[in-house]
């Protein structure tokens, strides 16, 4: 008897899986009319262009270019400083419109990165480069989970984590670890609710000449990936709806486009194509890139 529960029970797994995966698989929709400037994909914290064949917009950029978009995935450091990401995005911006030919880029940017960007506009004034921003997730009012995890890491254990943070960010970004000056323990306290608030947003004020949107997420306690469980919890005691790292009212600023059904990890097609509450990812960024070409950018 428990033999057999045992068997039926992998059977449901296994079927679950498939049905995940089935849900997931964005139809080839018909070549759409491309947008007037480049998409931009900018990655969050931990974020990477690809690693062994992946890529943190998980079929992302391969998708939208089918579709007949111009789409680029620069890569910024995983673990640093919105002031040196937002630099080392303001390079690749450059970079991408000297090789595109474009005036300006639109940028769709996921978690931390829409702070990247939003300091490149900003201080670093690059906001005749940009028609427009769209911030999926983005900590705008930073996050309850970085004031949290920060209170309670102590002495020895920070150290380690900036160590080991350093060497994966300094190896997966391919950098000399003579120069290579990553530590993401720094970077998380630049996502605190009271340096968000108090410090960046103050020095970031928006620019006219660019458009801003946003999205948030609401996970599903039943649906979100395992590893997100706690710092779901805390946001959800903290600051209420919120898809495990980030919640729907920090991520609100400009034009707020609306709440996705998914967490943190789906809204970039993580893990592998398995989404939390099996979000279509890929027809989310078409449907994003089509509202830009109507828009006119």
């Amino acid at each position: 008897m428990k033999y057999k529960a045992f068997v039926n029970f992998i059977f449901i797994m296994i079927f679950s899986l498939l049905t995940l995966g089935l849900n997931n698989k964005d139809v080839q929709a018909n070549s759409a009319i491309p947008t007037k400037y480049p998409i931009v994909l900018v990655h969050g914290w931990m974020g990477f262009s690809n690693v062994l064949g992946v890529t943190y917009f998980y079929g992302v950029k391969d998708y939208l270019t089918s579709l007949g978009y111009t789409v680029y995935e620069p890569q910024e450091d995983m673990f640093n400083t919105i002031e040196v990401r937002g630099q080392e995005l303001a390079n690749n911006i450059l970079l991408i419109l000297q090789q595109s030919g474009a005036q300006k880029v639109n940028i769709i940017a996921h978690s931390m990165g829409g702070l990247d960007a939003r300091y490149m506009i900003s201080t670093l004034g690059l906001g005749d480069k940009v028609a427009s921003l769209t911030m999926i997730s983005t900590p705008n009012r930073g996050t309850s989970v970085a004031d949290v995890a920060l209170q309670y890491i102590p002495g020895p254990l920070q150290n380690a984590l900036g160590v080991l943070s350093w060497f994966a960010g300094c190896t997966i970004d391919q950098q000399n670890y003579n120069t290579c000056t990553q530590n993401a323990l720094v970077a998380a306290s630049e996502m605190t609710t009271s340096y968000v608030k108090y410090v960046f947003n103050p020095k970031n004020p928006d620019d006219p000449r660019v458009a801003y949107f946003s999205y948030g997420a609401s996970a599903s306690p039943f649906s979100i990936t395992p590893v997100l469980y706690p710092s779901y919890m805390i946001l959800l005691a903290t600051e209420s709806q919120n898809d495990g790292l980030v919640s729907v009212s920090s991520a609100k600023w400009g034009t707020y486009m609306g709440t996705l059904n998914t967490d943190h990890l789906g809204e970039i097609g993580q893990l592998l194509g398995f989404t939390a509450g099996g979000f279509r990812w890929k027809s989310f960024y078409a449907s994003i890139a089509s509202n830009l070409q109507k828009m006119g950018y």
